[in-house]
């Protein structure tokens, strides 16, 4: 009887060894899923070193994914940026400029390109941690990102916050 379980026990190793635990990627990438489009204002807060407030902005955001989003700041300065599948527009409506830079190729990645939910994008350049349920700390990898983290606070996958 003990060689049968011992048998048993060795032939089921291999497979109990290969059962991965769930990584935080995988717990944001299930979040995001049910994600299909997501509109919004915001209000975007910019602080100096000593905390001291420097800049603030509001305006509004939408979001179809996969691969198109807009973010319009409408106070102080009037811009808006829009992103396809292809390229990134940022239009300055005081200074009446337009650029555009393509997005593939690019180190840097918005916010709004990471709720997006590229799985590869967030596996190559971002360090993902779950703090807490429905909290995702995402830490660039790249010193050229444009920002040194991201909090994503998701409740039955719905975008409460989003803090930079």
């Amino acid at each position: 009887m003990k060689q049968i379980v011992l048998v048993l026990l060795l032939a089921m190793a291999p497979m109990l060894s290969t059962a991965q635990p769930e990584d935080d990627i995988d717990k944001l990438m299930l979040s995001l899923a049910p994600i299909h489009h997501l509109q919004g204002n915001f209000t975007q807060r910019q602080y100096a070193l000593d905390n001291q407030l420097v800049a603030e902005s509001s305006g509004r955001f939408s979001l179809l994914r996969p691969g198109y989003f807009s973010w319009e700041i409408i106070h102080p300065d009037e811009q808006l940026i829009i992103a396809d599948p292809e390229f990134v527009w940022h239009y300055d409506r005081d200074l009446e400029t337009v650029t555009r830079r393509p997005v593939s190729g690019s180190t840097q990645s918005t916010p709004l390109q990471i709720l997006d939910g590229d799985e590869t994008t967030l596996r190559e350049q971002f360090k993902v941690v779950q703090s807490a349920k429905g909290t995702f700390l995402l830490t660039p990898l790249s010193t050229e990102a444009g920002f040194q983290q991201l909090t994503l606070s998701l409740e039955q996958s719905r975008l409460t916050g989003m803090k930079i």
